[in-house]
């Protein structure tokens, strides 16, 4: 975030702030997305999207706009989202298929 610092006599801006997500809160976040999938075996769909939610949002509240201005960390949002996306997907097409999903297939 660019925040501006101004003197509390004077209107006018005397310095700039770059705020920024360090590597160490990135890597934490990293993680966590891993724990969820790792310990997502036999849990639902419903209940991994909701952990990773929260995780997303526990990120973003604490960080807020620092997080635009840190290219690493959208990086690696994109990527920990794909994989979410890809393991919710395989998850659905693997357990939608079934006599469960009352699909005609084989029985």
């Amino acid at each position: 975030m660019v925040s501006g610092i101004c003197k509390m006599n004077r209107p006018e801006r005397t310095a700039v702030a770059f705020l920024r997500v360090d590597d160490e809160h990135m890597k934490v976040f990293e993680n966590r997305v891993r724990q969820i999938l790792m310990s997502s075996g036999s849990t639902t769909f419903t209940k991994i999207v909701n952990k990773w939610n929260t995780a997303l949002i526990g990120l973003m509240t604490y960080f807020r706009e620092a997080t635009v201005h840190t290219q690493e960390l959208l990086d690696l949002l994109v990527k920990c989202e794909n994989k979410i996306q890809t393991y919710t997907k395989s998850f659905t097409v693997t357990y939608s298929h079934g006599k469960v999903a009352g699909s005609t297939g084989p029985k």
